[in-house]
Parts: structure tokens; sequence; C-alpha cells
């Protein structure tokens, strides 16, 4: 006996269907109970039409596209960049915080930690910092009234590498007039030290040598000795200023780059407020440079 298609059973066309939508999941399948036949139509028209009731396998392919669908979400979304981590108790967090409180040298400053959270001011302020230590470290060193102190931290290259002159030397006062130097331990470092010493301009150091003992004469210091490393002190500064105000503008154009090219996804006035903040950080590190400066001055100069 012939099987009409009338006869066939419901299932059977409803598993028919389902491997159509298998095949194509991007088509939604209507099955026609009167005339059971298979129609694609679109997903908005089958939305709108209702549709038959899905079946439980139905319900498991929608779910599997649907988790794909979010898996491709997430990666779009690992594409964006990382918001730097916010640390409250950061030098940045602190500058801001004063500022607030109507202190500092960035008054009136409106910028918050988490508008500018897609950079990494604290690499910035670390930088601005290590470009004021060079400062600190430069005044300790050369420009200093002479003294056994000063002495022991003159830089002596040797053998390739840089050493402060209490490493390879030892360094003694026998009287308030003279500073021997021993370098008995590493004879032959005894010419590179006078070397170093000589060097030291602005110290007016004038060692004599004998044998591997080198003898340093502590003269009296004049007004002129005192001026001059004032002079020095302020020279200094000024070559630390440009530092700071140079690499303040390279980070600037570096931000500003980087947001034209899409690098870093900000606002304008997310950006603007970033300038506005290092600019601000600037100003505080321009104003210990000179703070600094004028204290050594006035030590130089005995005020």
């Amino acid at each position: 006996m012939i099987r009409t298609l009338a006869a066939v059973p419901r299932l059977t066309i409803r598993r028919s269907a389902l491997r159509c939508q298998k095949m194509n999941p991007k088509s939604s399948v209507v099955v026609n109970s009167n005339k059971f036949a298979l129609i694609h139509t679109s997903p908005l028209v089958y939305k709108k039409s209702g549709g038959s009731k899905k079946s439980k396998k139905g319900s498991s392919l929608d779910d599997l596209l649907d988790e794909l669908s979010d898996d491709e979400d997430d990666t779009s979304a690992q594409k964006q960049p990382e918001i730097a981590s916010i640390n409250p108790n950061s030098p940045v967090s602190k500058f801001l915080k004063d500022q607030v409180k109507g202190k500092g040298k960035g008054k009136g400053l409106s910028v918050t930690n988490e508008d500018v959270s897609f950079m990494d001011m604290d690499a910035f302020w670390k930088e601005m910092e290590s470009i004021l230590q060079a400062q600190k470290e430069h005044f300790m060193q050369h420009i200093t009234l002479r003294s056994a102190s000063a002495i022991d931290e003159i830089q002596v290259e040797f053998e390739g590498e840089t050493y402060p002159l209490r490493e390879i030397a030892d360094i003694s006062k026998a009287d308030p007039k003279r500073i021997i130097i021993d370098s008995s331990a590493i004879p032959q470092a005894t010419k590179i030290i006078i070397q170093a010493l000589q060097s030291k301009k602005t110290m007016n150091l004038n060692p004599q040598q004998e044998g591997t003992r080198i003898y340093v004469p502590v003269p009296k210091v004049t007004k002129e000795t005192r001026m001059n490393l004032a002079k020095s002190a302020q020279v200094t500064m000024n070559d630390t200023l440009e530092k700071l105000r140079k690499f303040s503008n390279k980070k600037i154009g570096q931000l500003n780059d980087a947001h034209q090219s899409g690098v870093i996804k900000a606002s304008e006035d997310q950006v603007k407020g970033a300038e506005q903040l290092i600019r601000a950080i600037e100003s505080n590190f321009i104003h210990l440079a000179k703070e600094m400066s004028n204290q050594k001055q006035k030590d130089l100069m005995n005020k």
C-alpha cells in the first residue's frame, strides 16, 4: 500500500525541518501543518508569524548559536586597550587629592584618576622624579665645598666600569687641611684616580701623588669659590628644567598621536584632561627643582 504525504507522521516532517535548519542555521523554518510543506522565511517574518513551537533540539541549536555570538563579543571586547589600574596610594593619586584640598602647584585642577585611567600617569611621574633625582645627586657629588664625604662620591672609570672613589681606595683625613687617598689595594687605579680628581673643576682640587698615596690639600674656601659653585648650581637647575619640559612635551605629543590614530579610546575631554594633568605634574617638579637649587645656593653662600 502506497503512503500519501498526509499519512507521513508529523514527527518525521519536524525532523526534516531540523535537518534543513542545521544546514542553513541563519534561516528559520516554518512547518505548515495543513499542507505539510517546508517554507523558508527570514527571521523577521518568522518572528512576526509566531512560527511553530520549537522542539528541544531546536532550542539547543539556538542556544549554541547564541553562545558562539557571545564568544565573538568577548573576543571583540578583548581587543580594546586595557585600562591602567588605579593605585589610590600612588604619588599621582596623592597629588590629585592635594589639588582638591587647594594645595600644591596644580590648584584648580578638575581632573580625576578615573578621567586619565587610559594611560599610565604613575610611570610618567617616576620619569619626572628620576630627572629631579639626577639633579640632587649632581649637587651632592659635584657642587659642594671640598670635604672627605664629597670626594668619597667622585665617580672613577676603571676597567670599563664606573665606581665611587670610596669603593676602589681608602679615604681619610690626616688633618683639617689635607685628605689622604690610599690606592695600595688597587695600585693600577692610582693614575685614573688622579685624573678623576683633576676633572672636577668646580671643586678646584690639586692632588699630589706619593707612590700609591694621593694627598689632596683643602685650602680655605673663599667667597669667589662659593660664588662659582652657586653659579654651577644655577646652570644645573636650568638644565633640569629643560629636561622636565622636554619630557612633558614628548609625552603630550605621544598622547595626541595615539588618540588620533585610535590606539587610545578616549574622548576629547579626557585627552585634554590628561594634558592638563601632565602640565600640572611638570609645574610641580619645576617648583621642586627650583626650591632645591635655591637651598643649595644658600648653603654654598653660607646664608
